[in-house]
């Protein structure tokens, strides 16, 4: 059984609150499997089990854990280990809304995020090094669209509005072609690197 009590951070801990978004089957299926597991009356790998002792102090051998503490763990092996580029992040972002978009229409797939979402909590330290990286990202979009905007000048270089329509064209394909965030072709939110807070 879910215990949401023990997602809470302890008291006097300097966390940041966060959520996860909307998960898809694939990481809710995960997130459940490590909430079973912490309910588990069976020691960690590596650990003896609690005595008869301490089990009538109400000591068990339930991981001492939430699933927050989970979370944060993964968080912090991957922000460590394997960091993500700041485009790649911009890029699983906005298949993820394409996706639930698709799902709202009823086409449902693996990737569609649909399922609730799940709070957890970062120490300061590397809430720091995860906002770090959201600045770095929204960063990163807006120079790549500068970029692109400065290739497509050069493709397109008369004011004329068949050249406009052409460089904003030269503009959307390209980020299409990268799988990033975009509008419709032309419209102004075509070259815009604005997302939800949640990336």
């Amino acid at each position: 059984m879910e215990s949401f009590s023990q997602d809470e951070p302890e008291a006097g801990a300097p966390l940041a609150h966060y959520s996860t978004g909307r998960l898809t089957a694939a990481q809710a299926a995960t997130i459940a499997r490590w909430r079973a597991r912490l309910q588990q009356d069976k020691p960690l790998p590596g650990l003896r089990p609690k005595g008869p002792v301490l089990r009538m102090l109400g000591i068990d051998d339930r991981p001492p854990a939430s699933c927050s503490d989970v979370i944060a763990s993964v968080v912090k092996d991957l922000l460590d280990q394997a960091p993500p580029a700041e485009l790649d992040i911009a890029r699983y972002h906005y298949r993820a809304v394409q996706a639930q978009k698709r799902a709202g229409q009823g086409d449902v797939t693996e990737h569609a995020a649909i399922h609730q979402p799940v709070s957890f909590y970062l120490p300061q330290d590397l809430a720091d090094h995860y906002e770090r990286l959201r600045r770095d990202t929204y960063r990163a979009m807006i120079k790549f669209i500068q970029e692109l905007k400065e290739r497509a000048l050069e493709e397109y270089p008369d004011e004329e509005p068949g050249k406009k329509k052409a460089r904003a064209l030269f503009v959307w394909m390209q980020l299409a072609k990268e799988g990033l965030p975009r509008g419709r072709p032309g419209s102004r939110a075509a070259s815009s690197p604005a997302w939800p807070s949640t990336v």
